[in-house]
């Protein structure tokens, strides 16, 4: 049995579906934008990238994708993990393998072979109060620097820096009004739960808020057009 038929069905996240969408690179490119300080204006630039078969988990959260010469690695999180370092070595890892594939025996020649410059962003919109509205992980704080300190001292030879945003209601405001579709996505995540804490069921939660979604909102449309598959 392969690594495939082990695997549960994957389920796209509503962040994915959202921002890992063809049909809305503009959402895509105003994400990028936010994040990255930039101001470009060509969506067709972006070009998604497939993240199948790396970890094995239902719900795919992960968006990737080149813009330029960079790869960017967004990934939604509603529960705090220290080792998301590890998770975005393991996305990396797999989308330069590849690449590396797709340039073939080019890699083992004497010519250098150029990769994207990876940028790895997660967006969290957990309960837990005690996370930042920004901070950075690395993947050097999970190394045993302490049983084995007398083999190389501090050093180490690999790093993965993980942006962490915040991205819950009332933090990281000026961020979200630069993207007004994540603005509204964590409208969506707020209000559902809202109306959790108020007695509904998750389903029935989400069912309220998606009736309710503003008019002006500009994922509104695709929400409603795809309620079921939103829904699940």
């Amino acid at each position: 049995m392969n690594n495939r038929e082990l695997q549960p069905a994957v389920t796209p996240s509503l962040f994915r579906f959202l921002f890992g969408n063809e049909k809305h690179r503009e959402w895509t490119l105003s994400l990028f934008n936010a994040l990255s300080g930039k101001e470009y204006t060509d969506p067709e630039e972006i070009r998604y990238r497939n993240m199948e078969d790396v970890l094995y988990i239902k719900v795919k959260e992960d968006v990737v994708f080149l813009y330029g010469s960079t790869m960017n690695f967004y990934e939604h999180q509603s529960a705090w993990s220290p080792n998301l370092p590890f998770r975005m070595l393991e996305y990396a890892a797999k989308q330069f393998s590849d690449i590396a594939r797709e340039l073939r025996r080019a890699v083992y020649s004497g010519q250098r072979v150029t990769f994207p410059k990876p940028k790895f962003f997660v967006l969290y919109n957990g309960t837990d109060r005690d996370v930042p509205a920004e901070t950075t992980l690395k993947l050097s704080g999970s190394y045993d620097t302490i049983n084995r300190s007398d083999e190389l001292g501090e050093a180490y030879d690999l790093e993965v820096i993980v942006h962490v945003i915040n991205i819950n209601s009332g933090i990281n405001e000026a961020l979200q009004e630069k993207c007004r579709p994540l603005k509204e996505y964590t409208w969506i995540i707020s209000s559902v739960r809202q109306e959790k804490d108020s007695g509904q069921t998750l389903n029935d939660a989400i069912r309220t808020v998606i009736r309710n979604i503003p008019d002006d909102f500009v994922i509104r449309e695709e929400i409603l057009t795809e309620r079921e598959r939103v829904t699940g």
